[in-house]
């Protein structure tokens, strides 16, 4: 895969083009939304919508609305539909139609559309509620806003306008232009804590109070909330999986401490107060009484404190703000309302009351006209909650639809207001508010959800305006930007980030971005005062390793270096994005090691701890690690290695006897895979007591275990990789790294060897023995792992670890230690003349005293360990902040900490000469000589190797049998000098990192590597059939063959049928194509399509179909495989013989009634007849009789739950569609996400179905033969004779599988195909009189009854049938899988076991080789002479061989029936309300009609 980039020269524009095509096909599609529901709309434009300059950040939100609003108006619309995006969005302009969303039908609209992460604390106040929370916390919080209670407040307000006055003085003194918003807002900022909360906010007295900078803060908007709102409002599903925050946590713990210290103050105290805090804290601390009988939390609690809060402050001074000006701009009516102040104060003695204030007519006509000039909120939005129809139109909105009222686009409208930009308080008299419609003002919205706090709101701005205009008269400053620009950023009115004009520029700008998110990135290390390497985007420090061109050891070897060589005493690096901190002064990795190990006791790996093999010793962390060490410790001291070593000696006999056998042929050793088998063997024995036989067999059970274990597939590296990089999304969606038959083997082995041992009793002093002591929890004197006995999943992962880490390290530590020595014959001499020396005083015995005795083996061992440590970095994870001694420098909790392990071994400082063997390094003399952490190749501290005794000794013991016996030369066929592996089970993950990113330096460059790899992949796998020596139509990337099918232009039977005819024009036996990468065989002769579906079957057994068996509704015959489908079928087809169709015909023929009854009514009504609908409702009807007992009512009612549900089974939705195509397209990547397709609704209406039905037959003892009680039989194992389905009962979901597959298909395709026949016979009158005439004839020779043998006489009928079959097949195609490579017989070509093939019925079925003029409906291709005629396999409408269609025989049956029935007494002619030509639906599971088939009705008898 590394190298596909530079294979080919391609370039990008291709995969661009293609992708903007995808992308804007389904813009497109979307677009049309408001056009398929009839609703008028405005043209949007790709991709933005109706909604690009508010995206871009360059206009209001309640601007653009209101010309929305204006532009329909003029169009005389009466409501509108528009795109956000691809979002629809409903406008309403009518106001009837407004009055009816907020208020007269209400209860479709209850609900705000907004996103709500409801696991935020402060997301759950009122704005937010939905439903019934959101009512019952109205009703609780609509007492604190009455009249009286906001005349009784009225007074604490009051002291605030003395100190507002105050302020104002202060700023008239100074002799400068005021900023009349910031003083206004700290007005209502202290209005507000000490009416509502009764605090002193001093908001007045210090504008940078904590209260003011608390509200200044909340409508500040970083770019990152502006990118979270964006992507909530656009993406609500995303925003809910990765739950999605908004509030800044200073803000949250302000008002969490301010709410905290009130409440105890207040309780503390025994105080209470008439305000809205109380009204809270009473709620909170409610005994069940209402708010749906809860009490309010704390979160909850503060959550109605922060959007009071924010709301009361913000709203009121802005109108305030708006007010002041246009009384600024406009002096008279200034002058007016200054003389009603005075004259109504003066009318109070001066005093300014809650009375003074509602006198004040002129005042509230200012504050009207600047609330429609200047309305806070712009719009007003709604979810509409169920499907809802306008009262006077055919038109639904759809639940979930975004209803969107423009306020500012009404309170512009010259109807309502001539002149609307001139600002004129005369239009709010009474009389001139009269005389308008009551919809036409909603500052505070209206109906039920209008604004809660809208009196106090209002009270306090009108105490404002007094306070300031009684004393001051405004003008109009320079400095203010006129005409008035209102903010687009601002948090109610904000448009939700800057994006480009089109497609390119969005992902140039989201390149941008995600460049300079990088640069941030990486500026963390620089941040924290630590030095560092400089990264490139996008691989950071890694980018030869995350490419695969260095084994990351060696790249750590030489980050270490650099390093060293700038003096530093640590660093930084960064993979990705991800900071990696580097120690090298030993002082500091001897720290972290050792002396401060609390801060580092864990690893910095993924782990799931549900997959069964991961909770071993490596993995697990903190106290279960602790306790987990100290239980299997005591295997691994010098007295159990001594204990150990006969057994060892057993399998170093086999070795030498191994190498006896190698040497005799006299060739070159793979000495890697002898000394795995070597220490396969040991680790079998001494660890878990089993002989492994790998030396004897080198393809033993356990030998190739062991090679599986480090072999990595594709799926692994990408689970790993996403893992890697993803660790909480890896955790979310519950990613497994472990193969299954990795798994499966090690559980057995581990359940055998303990079911055995405990069986008979049997114990050995082993480290199996240890983990079924800690399983039983027998002999544990340390109190874990949680003081709770090992799990058998915790045991095998023990086992898995230490066998895999036993024989791979040992193995490759001898490999490289002969390797070594092979290359320095004095040293590999001089060690030999120590065993010799050695094993001399021990009797020439090789035993666990001799190997000690041996000082230069050991030295041997430990430099090979140097040049070549099997761990070359060791990971640890910081968890607590850790301060560096002598440093001011803190390594934050969560960071990697990697231990250069290979960096230190080949520094100069502590080994010159690095590169160099020298076992001399390692003499007691020269190891006292270094620092103790300058040789660690086991690791170091209480996390060290914990088998590093038991590595030795093995790895010592098999050194001494070679060499004793053999002298070591390098054979030419090594590659030197030596590489590593850089793709080894533990760096297999590092080089796979980087498949896609082949090219450096910036993130452009990396986008195009990706589309040329793309590309470059693409091309590669569209050779597959050229290699295969196959002719294939040439694909197009990215689609390959079935671009118009993808993209919902063109049903796959008619694209599958086009292909035909292509590659038969070009004389092919057969053919390739494919679906975007997926190769796909295509037979077209006959014989070939023969020996697939029959001679040849055992080959072509299994569908080619994506199945989760996790869904329950997915086991059924069409998805099952292999023996499972086999026995069910035999189980299943005595159902569906011809003696039992004859049995079910006296039930048909009651539908059948009712079919007659039913068309009798439709020909009454003198209308077109919607013939599908008709005879849908008549197979359902027989389906639920026949085949359940069940009496459906679909005759009787159009709208009957049977009739319902067989509606909504063959409904797509868009998610389904996307689902289904990524599962057939990825499906290992579908069977890793677990993916499923059965609906909700689906699974729960077949399951109780199909419970019901057991529940009544079993209850009172009920038999019925029909399928349903087949299934029950099956469930219940009886009558089974022992032959089939495995000699298991069915599941229910087993049984609900069936019952629904039989359902579906049973009055789809029956229904479908009376409709075309229906549809022929009325073009083909001849043909339609000639079958009326047989009916006729034939009834009257069985006493006018229609009966069994009637309809078998009826050979014309049969004719119909089958041309009506040829012509629309409901299954225009099927497909097989390939389940054993099979050759073509006659040619050079091997179809490879997994390949798809797709039979190409209606290719066929419109050959004009077997039926010339094919398009013509001609019933006489189908007499006995015409189609003994013909190849068998030229007319397949139900499959052929083995897997053909099981219920044949039935869908024929009453498909007959049910033309018999209508064309008696009933003939048929085409409605011009038909679309022709026909065209079929391209979504659609079976071939059907685009749009429904209407047929005139005229009764004959």
């Amino acid at each position: 895969m590394i190298a596909l980039g530079s294979l080919l020269s391609v370039n990008s524009i291709g995969v661009v083009v293609a992708l903007l095509v995808v992308t804007t096909t389904y813009w497109k599609w979307k677009y049309q939304y408001w056009k398929r529901r009839n609703v008028p709309y405005l043209e949007p434009r790709i991709p933005f919508g109706n909604m690009e300059e508010v995206i871009r950040g360059e206009k209001l939100l309640g601007i653009r609305l209101a010309e929305i609003y204006k532009e329909m108006k003029t169009k005389g619309w009466r409501h509108g539909g528009i795109y956000t995006f691809t979002r629809p969005i409903y406008i309403v302009l009518d106001l009837d139609y407004v009055r009816n969303v907020t208020t007269k039908d209400f209860k479709y609209f209850m609900d705000r559309n907004v996103f709500v992460n409801e696991n935020e604390p402060l997301q759950a106040h009122l704005l937010n509620l939905s439903g019934t929370r959101w009512k019952n916390m109205r009703g609780k919080l609509t007492p604190t806003f009455s009249s009286g209670k906001v005349k009784a407040m009225f007074q604490v307000m009051a002291e605030s306008e003395n100190e507002l006055q105050q302020k104002m003085y202060q700023e008239y003194t100074k002799n400068q232009p005021i900023d009349i918003k910031e003083i206004l807002a700290c007005f209502t900022t202290n209005v507000i804590g000490s009416c509502a909360f009764g605090l002193d906010c001093q908001a007045l007295e210090d504008e940078d109070s904590p209260f003011r900078v608390f509200t200044r803060n909340i409508f500040v908007t970083t770019r990152l909330e502006s990118f979270k709102r964006l992507l909530s409002v656009t993406f609500p599903l995303v925003a809910k999986l990765i739950n999605l925050k908004f509030t800044l946590k200073e803000n949250a713990d302000f008002v969490m401490k301010m709410v905290q210290d009130t409440i105890d103050y207040r309780k503390n105290n025994n105080y209470t107060r008439k305000d809205f805090m109380q009204l809270l804290i009473n709620l909170k601390d409610a005994d069940g009484d209402g708010h749906n009988r809860e009490s309010l939390s704390m979160d909850e609690l503060a959550s109605q404190v922060l959007a009071f809060f924010a709301a009361g402050y913000e709203t009121s001074s802005t109108l305030m703000t708006f007010a002041l000006y246009e009384l600024a701009r406009h002096e008279d009516i200034q002058e007016k309302l200054r003389r009603e102040i005075n004259e109504v104060l003066e009318q109070h003695n001066g005093q300014m009351t809650y009375d003074a204030i509602q006198d004040m007519k002129y005042l509230g006509q200012v504050i009207d006209e600047s609330l429609r000039m200047h309305s806070p909120a712009a719009q007003l939005s709604r979810t509409c909650i169920k499907d809802y129809k306008l009262p006077d139109q055919d038109v639904i909105i759809e639940k979930g639809t975004t209803v969107i009222i423009p306020v500012m686009g009404i309170h512009y409208d010259e109807e309502y207001y001539p002149e609307p930009e001139k600002f004129d308080p005369e239009r709010f008299t009474e009389e001139n508010k009269k005389s308008r419609p009551n919809y036409t003002f909603m500052p505070f919205g209206e109906g039920p959800r209008n604004c809660i706090g809208m009196r106090f709101g209002l009270v306090q701005s009108k105490m404002g305006v007094v306070s300031l205009l009684k004393d001051y008269k405004l003008t109009v400053n320079k400095k203010t930007r006129e005409p008035l620009y209102y903010s687009p950023d601002h948090l109610f009115l904000s448009a939700e980030g800057e994006i480009c004009g089109n497609l390119i520029s969005v992902v140039v700008a989201l390149l941008v971005v995600t460049v300079a998110y990088w640069k941030w990135k990486y500026q963390y290390w620089k941040r924290r005062n630590v030095p560092y390497l400089e990264p490139r985007i996008p691989f950071g420090n890694m980018e030869k390793v995350i490419r695969g061109k260095k084994f990351f050891g060696i790249e750590f070897k030489n980050i270490y270096k650099e390093m060293k060589s700038r003096g530093w005493e640590h660093g930084g690096i960064y993979t990705f994005l991800k900071p990696t901190y580097i120690p090298l002064d030993l002082d500091y990795v001897r720290n972290i090691m050792t002396k401060d190990f609390k801060y580092f006791m864990d690893r910095d790996n993924y782990v799931n701890e549900k997959d069964p093999l991961q909770a071993h010793l490596l993995n697990l962390s903190g106290t279960r690690w602790r306790n987990m060490r100290a239980k299997l410790t005591p295997t691994f001291t010098s007295g159990k290695m001594k204990g150990m070593f006969q057994v060892m000696a057993e399998s170093q006999e086999g070795l030498q006897q191994k190498m006896d056998e190698e040497y005799r042929k006299n060739e070159p050793i793979n000495i890697k895979e002898i000394l795995a088998c070597f220490t396969t063997n040991i680790i079998g024995t001494c660890a878990f007591g089993l002989d492994c036989k790998a030396l004897e067999d080198e393809n033993s059970a356990f030998r190739v275990f062991g090679r599986n274990i480090f072999s990595v597939t594709k799926l692994q590296v990408l689970k790993r990789l996403f893992a890697r990089n993803f660790p909480q999304v890896a955790k979310l969606v519950n990613l497994s790294i472990s193969r299954k038959q990795n798994v499966d083997f090690i559980m057995n082995m581990v359940q055998d060897t303990i079911e055995y041992r405990e069986k008979n009793n049997f114990t050995r002093n082993d480290f199996m023995q240890l983990l079924i002591s800690m399983k039983n929890n027998k002999s544990v004197d340390v109190d874990g792992p949680e003081g709770k006995p090992l799990t058998m999943d915790e045991l095998a992962s023990q086992a898995l670890v230490f066998f895999a880490a036993g024989f791979e390290t040992s193995s490759t530590l001898m490999t490289f230690a002969l390797y070594e020595l092979a290359k320095h014959q004095q040293i590999q001499e001089t060690l030999r003349n120590e065993i010799s020396s050695v094993l001399q005083k021990h009797n020439n015995q090789i035993s666990y005293d001799s190997i000690q005795d041996m000082k230069y083996l050991s030295q041997v061992i430990d430099e090979t360990l140097r040049l070549h440590p099997p761990a070359a970095v060791t990971n640890r994870r910081c968890i607590e902040d850790y301060k560096l001694p002598d440093q001011d420098v803190i390594i934050e909790k969560g960071t990697t900490v990697i231990i250069p392990i290979i960096g230190i071994h080949y520094d100069e400082e502590y080994y010159p000469e690095p590169e160099k063997f020298d076992p001399e390094r390692f003499t007691d003399e020269n190891k006292k000589a270094r620092h103790n952490y300058a040789f660690m190749p086991f690791g170091e501290g209480p996390r060290n190797c914990i088998g590093m005794r038991f590595g030795l000794l093995q790895s010592k013991m098999g050194l001494v049998s070679l060499l004793k016996n053999y002298k070591f030369t390098v054979n030419k066929k090594t590659r030197e000098p030596l590489h590593y592996q850089p793709n080894h089970v533990y760096k297999h993950l590092i080089i796979m990192f980087g498949l896609g990113f082949l090219l450096g330096g910036n993130f452009i460059t990396v986008v195009v590597a990706v589309l040329v790899v793309t590309i470059a992949f693409w091309k590669w796998k569209y050779q597959y059939w050229k290699r295969r020596n196959v002719p294939y139509l040439e694909p197009r990337i990215p689609f390959g063959n079935l671009t118009d099918v993808i993209r919902g232009k063109k049903f796959i039977g008619i694209t599958l049928k086009d292909i035909y005819e292509e590659m038969k024009t070009r004389g092919w036996k057969h053919g390739g194509i494919y679906t975007f990468t997926k190769p796909t065989y295509i037979p077209m002769d006959l014989d070939y399509v023969r020996n697939i579906m029959t001679k040849d079957f055992k080959y072509f057994m299994d569908r080619d179909n994506y199945v989760n068996e996790k869904d329950p509704l997915q086991a059924h015959l069409l998805n099952l495989s292999g023996t499972r489908w086999r026995n069910l079928r035999a189980k299943l087809t005595p159902t569906f013989t011809s003696g039992k169709m004859k049995a079910m015909f006296q039930v048909m023929a009651e539908s059948q009634e009712g079919l007659q009854k039913m068309m009798h009514e439709e020909y009454k009504k003198n209308e077109p007849v919607n013939i599908k609908e008709i005879l849908a409702r008549f197979t359902t009807n027989i389906i639920g009789s026949c085949a359940f007992g069940l009496e459906c009512h679909t005759l009787e009612e159009e709208d009957s739950e049977f009739r319902v549900f067989g509606r909504n089974l063959f409904k797509m939705t868009r998610l389904e569609s996307f689902k289904r195509l990524f599962a057939v397209t990825f499906p290992e990547v579908a069977k890793f996400l677990d993916l499923s397709f059965s609906r909700k609704d689906v699974v729960d209406f077949i399951m109780n179905m199909v419970q019901d039905t057991i529940d009544h037959r079993e209850k009172n003892n009920y038999t019925r033969n029909d399928f349903m009680q087949l299934l029950i039989n099956l469930k219940n194992n009886k009558n089974i004779d022992g032959d089939g389905h495995d000699g298991k009962s069915l599941s229910m979901d087993e049984l609900a599988s069936q019952a629904l597959v039989f359902f579906a298909a049973g009055f789809e395709t029956s229904s479908t195909l009376m409709t075309f026949a229906l549809y022929e016979l009325a073009t083909n009158e001849g043909v339609q009189e000639t079958l009326r005439r047989e009916i006729d004839s034939v009834l009257d020779k069985h006493d006018g009854q229609m009966t069994y043998d009637s309809i078998q006489d009826m050979k014309y009928l049969s004719q119909v049938i089958d041309e009506t079959f040829r012509l629309h097949p409901p299954a225009a195609f099927t497909d097989r899988k390939c389940v054993e490579d099979y050759k073509i017989p006659d040619q050079d070509v091997v179809i490879e076991k997994g390949t798809q093939v797709f039979i190409p019925i209606m290719g066929i079925h419109y050959d004009e080789e077997y039926y010339p003029e094919p398009r013509r409906f001609d019933p006489e291709r189908f007499t006995d002479e015409n189609k003994k005629s013909r190849h068998n396999y030229a007319f397949m409408p139900f499959g052929e061989g083995p897997r053909n269609c099981i219920g044949m025989r039935f869908g024929l049956l009453q498909s007959k029936m049910g033309l018999v029935a209508l064309l008696k007494n009933y003939k048929f002619t085409v409605n011009k309300k038909t679309m022709e030509p026909l065209q079929y639906q391209p979504r659609n599971f079976v071939l059907a009609a685009q749009g429904e088939i209407w047929l005139n009705a005229e009764k004959i008898h």
